[in-house]
């Protein structure tokens, strides 16, 4: 029971957390609940996230499965004002990262539960050439000519592989939703009416401002698709930690996580590097702490033309 708690709190969206939850016993809606959930929603729609945190309280993680629950009936009664997209990409999100730290077998079990076959090998996950391109992400990170690929099989690293799920996380989680108001306990609709989701303003009122910004540094994102022989440290404390942690706003270690599987690219052109994960964290801290903001491409070709091919990053925004 144990084990599948553990397992449940981390997927709280598969079928063994149904079936922890009805061994539990689902009693009778309490106002506790509720405003687990409706905090779980507020977390969602303020940091665009909802945080993954690993605990061994058997409490916690029950309160951490009720959340969910929950969570999912308030944001059905708010549904009109918070888009099924952003709030299952939230889910979806806590649980990639709860994927970063757990057991090669628990990731190769929800793989399965979620209709994908994976096999542990090594440092990595091995996925049949189908079944890849059946459920890879429509980025260019994932298309398949930037993968390792041998006797047609793909093999991908842990940070990999929970990027590669997110998206058939995300389909699971949307399941059944939202929940019809009708079915919901009283309790639920009175902290549903409470919920503060004033950060959603602020998105509106930023949509155009983001738009341009997206063009401005599309070149950034071209770069993290390609790997680069050199100037690794550099390219990291001048360009990828200022843009993904302020342009791109996102956590620590969705950042770290980011450039790490960009230095792993980078290695198969030149494995001759010595970037550490320890200076990773921090050029991304130090960028927050300052709010940095990366070089404009422009800077950019200054420093380091002749060795990253700026030409090529930008013919490939414009065609």
């Amino acid at each position: 029971m144990e084990d599948s708690l553990d397992f449940a709190y981390k997927y709280p969206f598969s079928a063994e957390a149904k079936e922890v939850m009805e061994g539990l016993g689902m009693k009778a809606a309490d106002r506790e609940d509720a405003k687990l959930g409706r905090l779980r929603l507020e977390e969602a729609v303020k940091s665009k996230r909802i945080e993954f945190n690993i605990t061994s309280s058997r409490e916690m993680k029950i309160k951490y499965l009720l959340s969910y629950v929950y969570g999912r009936m308030v944001y059905s009664a708010v549904s009109s004002r918070v888009s099924m997209k952003f709030y299952a990409y939230a889910e979806a999100n806590r649980s990639k990262n709860a994927l970063l730290e757990d057991t090669d077998e628990n990731i190769v079990r929800l793989c399965k539960e979620l209709g994908i076959i994976a096999d542990a090998s090594g440092p990595f996950f091995a996925l049949g050439l189908p079944c890849y391109l059946s459920n890879a992400p429509k980025t260019e990170y994932f298309h398949l000519i930037n993968q390792r690929l041998r006797a047609g099989v793909v093999y991908l690293n842990k940070r990999e592989l929970s990027n590669f799920l997110e998206e058939p996380i995300f389909r699971e989680i949307r399941k059944n939703l939202p929940i019809n108001v009708k079915d919901m306990p009283r309790e639920v609709v009175e902290e549903a009416r409470k919920a503060d989701l004033s950060a959603l303003n602020d998105d509106a009122l930023m949509k155009k401002r983001n738009t341009n910004t997206e063009e401005r540094y599309m070149w950034i994102e071209r770069l993290l698709t390609t790997p680069i022989q050199d100037v690794r440290h550099r390219t990291i404390n001048i360009i990828l930690a200022p843009y993904l942690i302020t342009v791109r706003k996102m956590s620590m270690d969705d950042a770290v996580a980011v450039i790490r599987t960009y230095i792993d690219k980078c290695k198969e052109a030149n494995p001759d590097t010595d970037v550490t994960e320890s200076y990773i964290r921090y050029q991304c801290r130090y960028a927050k702490n300052n709010g940095l903001k990366p070089l404009s491409l422009e800077r950019a070709k200054e420093l380091l033309g002749g060795i990253v091919d700026f030409e090529d990053l930008e013919g490939r925004i414009k065609r």
